[in-house]
């Protein structure tokens, strides 16, 4: 099963681009993708960062299907 991840603000910036292809085999969870990706953070990143899938803000036990396009949102700051 593949999914696009995409990746905003400081997320970008950590990984140097804007979305990767991520490949699970079987049944994939928000969380378990959050591991794949953040192995030694995923209790410090899910306390921040929000998740979409397919445009739709989801919880973290989420189901993710082939071809979704997931999205972490961190938290941003303006004036």
């Amino acid at each position: 099963m593949k999914m696009t991840v995409h990746y905003f603000a400081q997320l970008k910036d950590r990984f140097k681009r804007e979305s990767d292809i991520v490949d699970f085999e079987g049944a994939v969870s928000v969380s378990d993708l959050l591991a794949k990706i953040f192995p030694d953070q995923v209790e410090k990143m899910s306390s921040f960062l929000r998740v979409a899938i397919n445009e739709e803000y989801v919880s973290w036990e989420s189901q993710i299907h082939d071809g979704d396009e997931v999205v972490f949102i961190p938290p941003v700051a303006g004036g």
